[in-house]
């Protein structure tokens, strides 16, 4: 009698357990480290990918999970910790330890070098960076916000430890204190910068706003007073298809009294966006630019996060292939 055939289930090899680690959520690993202890190890060696990271003094997230710091409750030797979990607070722990001292604790254990974040929320340098080598720890940052609390200098040393290839958009919302960061060539050249001001407070001049090289620029500054300029300029220039600009407005109304006025003022014609399908923002107008493109006007709803107070609507022009 022939013995059948059957598999024994062998454990996985070194590289075939990074590969499953590398490709899991955070929160699977965790799940995983704790039923099975042998593969803490490996685990430990590769960084973690996340949607969300933001740090500040006494503040730390990764994802939906969160850990404040009371700064009242902290001394030398000791501190109180809060956390939550999908919004789920759980009883504040005291920690014998001094708040600095716990604060690298959480950071060793989720941020190591080569940690993928989709969003960074940046308020304050941590000071788990101030022992950090550049040239060994890169975190890789597709989105990235900047607070109105951030310096240059803040930001020029968090700067050193991101991996700026991978940096595809940027939230900035910009003041007399870190007016310097938007000269960065990073941020002048990420793929989409919203940049969030006020004219009244800090005046943005036509000649800052061209010195900028997004592929798609933001502006929520319901005060800018330049949109002419810009328009003349863009009709004049050799910039690309697919290039775009949004303008944060209060009123949709003031969106259809653009396209209104430069259908008067340009000769503009009606246009309707093929992306936009059947929606009302579907709707504006479009002038020719030559060598096959046009400049076209649009108009919709703001995307931006909601904890910003910006305008609600936005006037978008973008440059596309002419119809042929």
């Amino acid at each position: 009698m022939k013995n059948s055939n059957f598999t024994i289930n062998k454990p996985l090899s070194y590289d075939a357990s990074k590969v499953v680690l590398k490709s899991i959520s955070l929160e699977k690993r965790e799940a995983i480290n704790k039923r099975i202890p042998s593969l803490r190890v490996i685990d430990s060696l590769f960084p973690y990918e996340l949607e969300k990271l933001q740090v500040s003094n006494y503040f730390f997230q990764i994802n939906d999970t969160e850990w404040s710091f009371n700064p009242q409750e902290t001394g030398e030797n000791h501190c109180n910790l809060r956390m939550s979990r999908d919004k789920q607070k759980l009883p504040t722990r005291r920690l014998e330890i001094s708040h600095d001292a716990a604060y690298r604790k959480l950071c060793d254990a989720y941020i190591r070098n080569g940690t993928r974040t989709r969003y960074f929320d940046f308020s304050k340098v941590p000071g788990f960076l101030s022992d950090r080598d550049p040239e060994e720890f890169k975190l890789k940052v597709q989105t990235l916000e900047l607070s109105p609390l951030n310096t240059v200098a803040d930001y020029e040393h968090l700067a050193r430890f991101i991996e700026l290839g991978t940096l595809k958009r940027v939230i900035y919302a910009m003041n007399s204190r870190n007016r310097g960061i938007l000269d960065k060539p990073e941020i002048k050249t990420c793929k989409e910068l919203i940049l969030i001001t006020r004219s009244r407070h800090f005046p943005l001049t036509l000649e800052t706003l061209l010195g900028l090289q997004n592929e798609h620029l933001i502006l929520q500054d319901t005060e800018f007073a330049h949109l002419h300029g810009l328009v003349e300029t863009w009709l004049a220039s050799d910039k690309p298809i697919g290039s775009r600009f949004s303008w944060g407005q209060t009123d949709y109304a003031d969106v259809l009294n653009i396209h209104k006025r430069f259908e008067e003022e340009k000769g503009a014609v009606p246009w309707k966006h093929p992306r936009l399908g059947n929606s009302f923002y579907a709707h504006g107008v479009k002038l020719s630019m030559g060598e096959g493109r046009d400049l076209v006007m649009f108009g919709g709803s703001t995307k931006t996060e909601k904890k910003f107070n910006i305008a609600p609507w936005t006037f978008d022009m973008e440059i596309m292939a002419a119809d042929v």
